[in-house]
This record gives C-alpha cells, sequence and structure tokens, in this order.
C-alpha cells in the first residue's frame, strides 16, 4: 500500500500559512488584504491573465501572476473563492496538456492542491471535484475543512484508501461516516477515523476492545 501524499498530522492549509509579505502592486496589495467578495472580483486580481491562466494550453512567466502572487492569495485566509476557482481550474488543465512546461505545470498541480483544501474553495467546485477521475483530486477535496457532510459520506465510499483516509482525519466528517470507516478494508483508515474527536466515545471503546 503507498504512502498518502499529504501527512495527516495537520490540516495542509494551516501548514502552508505564512507572516505578512510585502505586496508589489495594488492588485497584490487586494489579495493580500483579504478585500470581501464585492470588492474583488477575480478579474480585479489578475485582470485578463485571469482567462489565460485558466485556457492557456502552455504556460510561460509573462502571461500569468507570479509564484509570490500566487503564494500570497493560497496563505491568505480572506481569499476571494473566484480566484482558488481560478488557480484550481489552471492546474486541472496543467495537469493533463501534454505541452505544458515543466516547471509552470508542476507548480500549477501543486498550487491546485492548495487551492482546493483551502477554506473558501467554493461549495460548488467541491461537489464537482469530488467526481474527478483523478484520485488526487478527489483526497484534496476530502482534506478541505469546509467540505460539505454530504460530499463527505459519498467520498468515504471511493475506490481509493487515500480518499477514504482524507475523509477519516477530516474534522468535519459526520460522525455516522466515521462509525462507518472503522470497518474498512484498509487498517489506517480504521485508525484515522478511531483517533478523530468526532467519532462517537461509545464507538471508540468497541473498536479498542477488538483492535488492541
Amino acid at each position: 500500500m503507498g504512502t498518502a501524499r499529504h501527512g495527516l498530522g495537520t490540516n495542509q492549509y494551516q501548514t502552508r500559512l505564512a507572516g505578512p509579505k510585502l505586496a508589489t502592486s495594488r492588485a497584490d496589495l487586494m489579495v493580500a488584504a483579504g478585500a470581501q467578495p464585492q470588492q474583488l472580483p477575480c478579474g480585479q486580481v489578475w485582470g485578463t491573465r485571469c482567462r489565460t491562466l485558466v485556457q492557456a494550453p502552455s504556460w510561460s512567466h509573462g502571461t500569468h501572476p507570479s509564484r509570490a502572487a500566487l503564494d500570497r492569495a493560497l496563505n491568505n485566509p480572506g481569499t476571494h473563492p473566484a480566484a482558488l476557482e481560478h488557480i484550481v481550474r489552471a492546474g486541472l488543465r496543467a495537469a493533463e496538456h501534454p505541452m505544458s512546461y515543466g516547471t509552470w505545470r508542476m507548480l500549477l498541480v501543486t498550487h491546485r492542491t492548495d487551492a482546493i483544501i483551502h477554506p473558501n474553495c467554493p461549495t460548488g467546485l467541491l461537489i464537482e471535484l469530488s467526481q474527478h477521475p483523478n484520485h488526487y483530486v478527489r483526497a484534496d477535496v476530502a482534506t478541505n475543512p469546509g467540505c460539505p457532510p454530504d460530499v463527505l459520506r459519498h467520498l468515504a465510499g471511493d475506490a481509493h484508501w487515500d480518499v477514504r483516509e482524507r475523509v477519516a482525519h477530516n474534522l468535519s466528517s459526520p460522525a455516522d461516516t466515521l462509525v462507518t470507516l472503522l470497518q474498512d478494508t484498509v487498517s489506517s483508515v480504521q485508525r484515522t477515523a478511531a483517533e478523530n474527536p468526532r467519532l462517537p466515545r461509545h464507538a471508540r471503546a468497541m473498536w479498542q476492545l477488538t483492535h488492541r
């Protein structure tokens, strides 16, 4: 059995939070300030670069937001959901397009993950991506702390153990889902569910009696 792509000890989004960073432009200042949705449509952050970021079949530094701007957006808990969706869709396109430049491809795929697990990732996008054919994408959805309970219930039955283990670790997972995961065929999924504080105490006690 493989190793999960992200550690389960802490939420990946939380580990990426960094201290204040200097903004280099008015748009970057708006991102860093965490402007509210009505003040910060995605087009005001990156302008015409948004469309290029999502639609371009190949990548170059001259047509995309800088890595620093992307990092600031992903490290900021107030980043606008539309900006996160653009990062996700760009990352999905980069992963699927054979002509993507190597460095930008890897960067956008990494940023895709960080955008999916960001607390402000749009709920509709999480629902959509919970059906994605790539299990890494589904696992990122299962990691999001704001993932809807019904989506977590659905992902608890995923064919890939990594996705189910992310559900077992998610503090937003419904108690009944965690109880179900105690019977998972993969022992690490069971243990993760047993360690989740949302699991009912009696269910944990019963599991521990049979897994000493």
